[in-house]
Protein backbone atom coordinates (compact mmCIF):
# COMPACT_ATOMS: atom_id res chain seq x y z
CA UNK A 1 0.00 0.00 0.00
CA UNK A 2 2.77 2.43 0.94
CA UNK A 3 4.79 1.60 -2.17
CA UNK A 4 1.75 2.07 -4.40
CA UNK A 5 1.28 5.52 -2.88
CA UNK A 6 5.00 6.31 -3.34
CA UNK A 7 4.81 5.12 -6.95
CA UNK A 8 1.91 7.51 -7.65
CA UNK A 9 3.74 10.43 -6.03
CA UNK A 10 6.88 9.70 -8.08
CA UNK A 11 4.72 9.59 -11.21
CA UNK A 12 3.28 13.02 -10.42
CA UNK A 13 6.73 14.48 -9.66
CA UNK A 14 8.39 13.17 -12.80
CA UNK A 15 5.47 13.04 -15.22
CA UNK A 16 6.35 9.39 -15.82
CA UNK A 17 3.80 6.72 -15.02
CA UNK A 18 4.32 3.14 -14.04
CA UNK A 19 7.12 2.99 -11.50
CA UNK A 20 7.41 -0.74 -11.05
CA UNK A 21 7.28 -2.24 -7.59
CA UNK A 22 9.70 -5.15 -7.43
CA UNK A 23 9.88 -7.99 -4.96
CA UNK A 24 12.87 -9.65 -3.34
CA UNK A 25 11.54 -13.07 -2.34
CA UNK A 26 14.66 -13.93 -0.32
CA UNK A 27 13.95 -11.19 2.20
CA UNK A 28 10.22 -10.92 1.54
CA UNK A 29 10.59 -7.22 0.79
CA UNK A 30 9.22 -4.98 -1.93
CA UNK A 31 10.86 -1.87 -3.35
CA UNK A 32 10.79 0.68 -6.17
CA UNK A 33 13.84 1.01 -8.39
CA UNK A 34 14.47 4.63 -9.23
CA UNK A 35 16.83 5.92 -11.91
CA UNK A 36 15.91 9.61 -11.81
CA UNK A 37 19.09 11.43 -10.71
CA UNK A 38 17.27 14.64 -9.77
CA UNK A 39 14.75 12.79 -7.59
CA UNK A 40 17.50 10.72 -5.94
CA UNK A 41 19.52 13.89 -5.28
CA UNK A 42 16.43 15.59 -3.81
CA UNK A 43 15.64 12.63 -1.52
CA UNK A 44 19.27 12.46 -0.38
CA UNK A 45 19.37 16.20 0.32
CA UNK A 46 16.29 16.22 2.56
CA UNK A 47 17.01 12.92 4.34
CA UNK A 48 20.73 13.32 4.84
CA UNK A 49 21.31 9.82 3.45
CA UNK A 50 24.84 9.41 2.19
CA UNK A 51 24.65 5.80 1.04
CA UNK A 52 25.35 4.03 4.35
CA UNK A 53 22.22 2.39 5.77
CA UNK A 54 23.73 2.47 9.23
CA UNK A 55 24.08 6.26 9.12
CA UNK A 56 20.49 7.30 8.39
CA UNK A 57 19.06 10.03 10.60
CA UNK A 58 15.83 11.91 11.19
CA UNK A 59 16.08 14.73 8.63
CA UNK A 60 16.71 18.10 10.27
CA UNK A 61 13.75 19.55 8.38
CA UNK A 62 11.45 17.29 10.44
CA UNK A 63 12.42 19.00 13.71
CA UNK A 64 11.43 22.37 12.19
CA UNK A 65 8.20 21.14 10.60
CA UNK A 66 4.60 21.76 11.63
CA UNK A 67 2.99 19.04 13.76
CA UNK A 68 1.03 17.45 10.86
CA UNK A 69 4.31 16.91 8.96
CA UNK A 70 5.94 15.33 12.02
CA UNK A 71 2.89 13.11 12.49
CA UNK A 72 3.00 12.02 8.84
CA UNK A 73 6.73 11.30 9.17
CA UNK A 74 6.07 9.10 12.21
CA UNK A 75 3.30 7.32 10.29
CA UNK A 76 5.73 6.65 7.46
CA UNK A 77 8.16 5.05 9.88
CA UNK A 78 5.37 2.94 11.37
CA UNK A 79 4.20 1.90 7.89
CA UNK A 80 7.69 0.97 6.74
CA UNK A 81 9.64 -0.65 9.57
CA UNK A 82 7.23 -0.49 12.49
CA UNK A 83 5.58 -3.44 14.20
CA UNK A 84 2.46 -3.34 16.34
CA UNK A 85 2.18 -6.53 18.37
CA UNK A 86 -0.90 -8.66 17.95
CA UNK A 87 -1.28 -9.56 21.63
CA UNK A 88 1.10 -7.43 23.71
CA UNK A 89 0.58 -3.72 24.22
CA UNK A 90 3.71 -2.83 22.28
CA UNK A 91 4.93 -0.85 19.30
CA UNK A 92 8.43 -1.62 18.00
CA UNK A 93 10.47 0.20 15.38
CA UNK A 94 13.57 -1.57 14.09
CA UNK A 95 16.48 -0.29 12.03
CA UNK A 96 20.15 -0.98 11.31
CA UNK A 97 20.92 2.69 11.98
CA UNK A 98 21.98 3.48 15.54
CA UNK A 99 21.83 7.16 14.66
CA UNK A 100 18.23 6.93 13.43
CA UNK A 101 17.04 5.05 16.51
CA UNK A 102 18.68 7.69 18.74
CA UNK A 103 17.14 10.53 16.73
CA UNK A 104 13.71 8.89 16.80
CA UNK A 105 13.95 8.36 20.56
CA UNK A 106 14.85 12.04 20.99
CA UNK A 107 12.03 13.20 18.71
CA UNK A 108 9.47 11.10 20.57
CA UNK A 109 10.78 12.32 23.95
CA UNK A 110 9.97 15.89 22.85
CA UNK A 111 6.32 14.75 22.82
CA UNK A 112 6.56 13.08 26.24
CA UNK A 113 7.08 9.48 25.11
CA UNK A 114 9.23 7.18 27.27
CA UNK A 115 11.07 4.94 24.85
CA UNK A 116 13.09 1.82 25.50
CA UNK A 117 15.95 1.25 23.05
CA UNK A 118 17.95 -1.94 22.71
CA UNK A 119 20.64 -3.37 20.46
CA UNK A 120 19.91 -6.77 18.96
CA UNK A 121 22.86 -8.91 17.86
CA UNK A 122 22.65 -10.47 14.38
CA UNK A 123 21.27 -14.01 14.34
CA UNK A 124 23.03 -14.92 11.11
CA UNK A 125 26.56 -14.33 9.94
CA UNK A 126 25.81 -11.79 7.20
CA UNK A 127 23.09 -9.87 9.07
CA UNK A 128 23.58 -6.44 10.64
CA UNK A 129 23.20 -5.39 14.25
CA UNK A 130 19.66 -4.09 14.68
CA UNK A 131 18.38 -1.38 16.99
CA UNK A 132 14.86 -1.45 18.38
CA UNK A 133 12.76 1.26 19.93
CA UNK A 134 9.75 0.17 21.99
CA UNK A 135 6.66 1.88 23.35
CA UNK A 136 4.73 -0.40 25.64
CA UNK A 137 1.94 1.25 27.57
CA UNK A 138 -1.65 1.84 26.54
CA UNK A 139 -1.25 5.58 27.18
CA UNK A 140 1.76 5.81 24.87
CA UNK A 141 0.09 3.79 22.11
CA UNK A 142 -2.98 6.02 22.45
CA UNK A 143 -0.83 9.11 21.99
CA UNK A 144 0.98 7.52 19.05
CA UNK A 145 -2.40 6.71 17.50
CA UNK A 146 -3.62 10.27 18.05
CA UNK A 147 -0.51 11.67 16.40
CA UNK A 148 -0.01 9.30 13.47
CA UNK A 149 -3.27 7.37 13.04
CA UNK A 150 -4.76 9.62 10.36
CA UNK A 151 -1.65 9.24 8.22
CA UNK A 152 -1.13 5.47 8.45
CA UNK A 153 -1.48 3.54 5.20
CA UNK A 154 -0.73 -0.02 6.36
CA UNK A 155 -4.14 -1.38 7.37
CA UNK A 156 -2.86 -4.10 9.70
CA UNK A 157 -0.68 -1.73 11.71
CA UNK A 158 -3.41 0.90 11.64
CA UNK A 159 -6.06 -1.46 13.04
CA UNK A 160 -3.78 -2.93 15.71
CA UNK A 161 -2.68 0.49 16.90
CA UNK A 162 -6.26 1.73 16.91
CA UNK A 163 -7.27 -1.34 18.92
CA UNK A 164 -4.65 -0.67 21.58
CA UNK A 165 -5.52 3.02 21.68
CA UNK A 166 -9.09 2.06 22.51
CA UNK A 167 -11.95 4.24 23.51
CA UNK A 168 -10.51 5.17 26.90
CA UNK A 169 -7.66 7.31 25.56
CA UNK A 170 -7.12 10.33 27.73
CA UNK A 171 -5.09 12.15 25.04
Amino acid sequence: ETLEKASKILGKLTGREGYKIQEDRRNRTRYIVLYEPKIIEFINSITGIQGEKGNICVPSVIYKSPLPVINAFLAGLIDSDGYVSKNKIRFTYGTASKRLIGDLSSLLSLFGFRTAVRERKPRKKNWSVMYELNLDTKEQLSRLWNMAGNYLVNNLRRERLRGFAGESSRY
